[in-house]
């Protein structure tokens, strides 16, 4: 019943585009070069202006390169979202005095350290990933530059403190490149869909388009693409099936948006979760000159920290927990004490949107000091926990299939001794042909159908101290934020953790057993240490691990510096399939890819996971707080008064968890930082194509649906 029409004949047929987005990719996309063009440069600054609140090794984010591309050589446009792109590892790691050049096919980038002695030396072979080579005492090689005039180029901040370097020419390769890398993919057209045919009297139903055109693809500015669902509902209204003719129609390209319904389904009665107080004026969802706090229309789950969520394709479910801080009406019973960080809770739903109801959906497994945990090695009982229980991971671990199910297993921190430094990698588990959600406690001193191991060492593990010091890193305590994927391409399990015994906190990665999930099956290497700016505001610190694969990629995100509006995420790669022991097989990405810069009214995006919707799409759960905690107007209570802002950021109950799709590059890589504005334009949210009504039969023959 269908055909298929270049778009020539398509608009030919009368169809008409909506202004600004094109339904076939065209050469001149948003923030690319056109063919026309031919000043392509490629711009370095520095700057001392902090874009976070003042705290400790500020500077060393602040004074790293920043990057801008220009097509004219006049009209620049910050790249990374006004971020650094290029950060030290060695000296004051503080940047000045930036110059770039080429060197054959390398970019080089020169620039002075803080102390003014010695000249950073940072290589590329694509522009965009730079690693530090040396440092030089040759200053010539940062005074003889030919630096830009701020008065005689247009486009970088308003900022007093800029410092600007030179430009380097780029070819039209070499910029799209850069701006597909560092600039913000936008949006921008939808691929043609196929026309229809029928004849006089023989109707087509919108069930009929909808079959034939379930999906478009929307197209992007860095040659990617992304699949939404189309709404046909009421497009052929207007069109008569009694006389010949062409007909345009129309449907609603279906962009589904994880927002903050909190109102409706929990009945909260904050200002940030009532959509009707929602001021498009301030992005950042407050106004500091009136104290007045606006829709938070991001917020998804409230008070669920380092949020995880577990699609099970056995029992059809999306299981939820995190860090949660205990809210009214979280009691299990009149005897609960509802301290902070004390139990693992988990929601249940066949939909994500499923995971935002509260009460009645919303169960606690698990409460620190109902039972003992177990040592691992000899299966003897250790003694109760405390608090500070953080980072739950939900997990299947073995599963072969419905005769052997393996375990249900989740993995987090827990308090040996009741300080927050005092805590270890743990993991609970649960027969994998029971229902998690089905063991919520009855009261609140009940012990969880849930059995409890410390982590435990390979039994030949021969993991060698960490950077001269004498401590491995499992013997040492703050080990957190354990998470667990399996390998897709070689079926090998693995965790990773964060782990102190060199002071600062690392990341490492050891083998974990299926059958035994509590006990490492290798030694283990330290895949990443505190070494750029981005990683050192306040704290140094890589925390947070989580695995997302891909067509063979491994891409590991994990967390950095301190929990306030400086956490940030980063992210490592590797091929699937490879020996993930060998160090060498990881690439650190040097700078990170998601920051407060990138996200309007949120603050501190970080510790994430990540999951798949219904229609099989990567989903990004992340938690952050509201831009309101930057004024120290956090979340306020109007049931209780109080405003519960707090200095200490973990005792904070603002970090809130949050969703939106992955975009995968045209390269391959997820881009984390997709806005629902740039993943479909206002312009692309409506797809034409034209219904052609002919008569009853053409002279070949053919029926109705034919090209004739």
């Amino acid at each position: 019943m269908s055909l298929k029409k270049s778009i020539s004949t398509i608009v030919s047929a009368g169809l008409t585009v909506p202004m600004g987005c094109s339904l076939l990719p065209g050469n001149n996309q948003t923030g690319l070069a056109s063919a026309n063009d031919k000043s392509y440069s490629l711009a370095v600054y520095t700057t001392t202006t902090p874009f976070y609140a003042e705290t400790d090794n500020l500077e060393q984010e602040t004074e790293s390169v920043y990057f801008a591309l220009s097509s004219d050589g006049k009209n620049y446009e910050v790249l990374n979202n006004n971020g650094g792109v290029v950060f030290a590892k060695k000296g004051s790691c503080r940047l000045k005095q930036p110059r770039i050049e080429r060197d054959g096919d390398k970019y080089v980038i020169y620039a002075l350290d803080y102390n003014g002695n010695n000249v950073h030396v940072f290589n590329s072979s694509d522009g965009v990933f730079y690693i530090e080579q040396d440092m030089v005492k040759d200053k010539s090689l940062v005074n003889d530059i030919d630096s830009l005039a701020m008065d005689e180029v247009s486009g970088f901040p308003d900022d007093d403190n800029i410092s600007l370097g030179n430009a380097i020419p780029l070819t039209k390769e070499e910029y799209d490149y850069i701006y597909s890398k560092l600039g913000n993919v936008i949006n921008t057209g939808l691929e043609s869909v196929q026309s229809f045919v029928t004849t006089v009297g023989n109707a087509l139903t919108e069930r009929d388009i909808e079959k034939a055109v379930p999906t478009i693809n929307a197209l992007y500015n860095d040659g990617s693409k992304q699949s939404f669902k189309v709404d046909w509902t009421g497009a052929m209204k207007n069109v008569d099936f009694s006389k010949e003719g062409t007909y345009t129609i129309a449907g609603n390209v279906v962009q589904k948006k994880y927002i903050n319904k909190l109102k409706e389904l929990n009945n909260s009665v904050l200002s940030e979760d009532d959509p009707d107080n929602k001021n498009e004026e301030f992005p950042s969802n407050y106004d500091p000159d009136t104290d007045t706090i606006y829709y938070d229309e991001t917020k998804f789950v409230e008070g669920m920290a380092d949020p995880h969520i577990f699609r099970d394709e056995i029992t059809g479910y999306y299981y939820m927990t995190g860090s949660y801080f205990p809210q009214d009406g979280d009691a299990i019973d009149e005897k609960d004490r509802t301290n902070s960080y004390d139990r693992i809770t988990l929601r249940r739903g066949k939909t994500l949107e499923e995971l935002q109801t509260r009460q009645g959906n919303q169960v606690t497994i698990w409460k620190v000091g109902n039972q003992n945990w177990y040592d691992g090695k000899n299966d003897t009982e250790g003694s109760k926990g405390y608090s500070f229980i953080w980072a739950p991971e939900i997990h299947r671990v073995g599963y072969v299939d419905a005769d052997n199910p393996g375990w249900w297993v989740i993995y987090f921190t827990e308090s040996h001794g009741g300080g927050e430094m005092d805590i270890y990698c743990h993991c609970i588990v649960l027969p994998g042909d029971m229902d998690p959600y089905e063991t919520g406690l009855k009261s609140s001193s009940e012990a969880s159908a849930w059995k409890d191991y410390k982590m435990q060492i390979a039994p030949d593990d021969d993991t060698k101290p960490v950077d001269n010091k004498s401590v491995k890193p499992f013997e040492a305590n703050f080990c957190l934020d354990m998470t667990y994927f399996k390998d897709e391409v070689n079926g090998q399990s693995y965790v990773i953790w964060a782990a102190t015994p060199t002071g600062k906190s690392d990341l490492y990665i050891a083998k974990v057993s299926e059958e035994e999930p509590w006990q490492l099956t290798s030694g283990c290497i330290r895949l990443t240490t505190p070494e750029y700016g981005w990683e050192k505001i306040r704290f140094a610190v890589n925390e947070g691990p989580t695995v997302l694969q891909k067509n063979g990629k491994l891409f590991m995100c994990f967390s950095n510096s301190g929990t306030g509006s400086e956490y940030s995420i980063g992210m490592m790669t590797a091929d699937c399939g490879a020996d993930l022991l060998d160090y060498d097989n990881w690439t650190k990405i040097p700078y990170p890819m998601l920051t407060s810069r990138d996200v309007n009214g949120e603050e501190g995006p970080g510790h994430n996971s990540f999951t798949v919707d219904e229609d099989g799409n990567t989903i990004f759960v992340y938690h952050a707080r509201p831009t309101t905690h930057n004024y120290r107007c956090c979340s306020y209570n109007p049931l209780t008064g109080r405003n519960q802002y707090n200095e200490q950021p973990l005792s904070d109950p603002c970090r809130h968890a949050r969703l939106k799709r992955v975009h995968w590059s045209f390269d391959g890589t997820p881009i984390l930082k997709m806005t629902y504005d740039n993943e479909l334009t206002e312009a692309c949210k409506t797809v034409y194509t034209t219904v052609q009504v002919k008569s009853v039969v053409n002279q070949t023959g053919n029926a109705a649906g034919s090209d004739g």
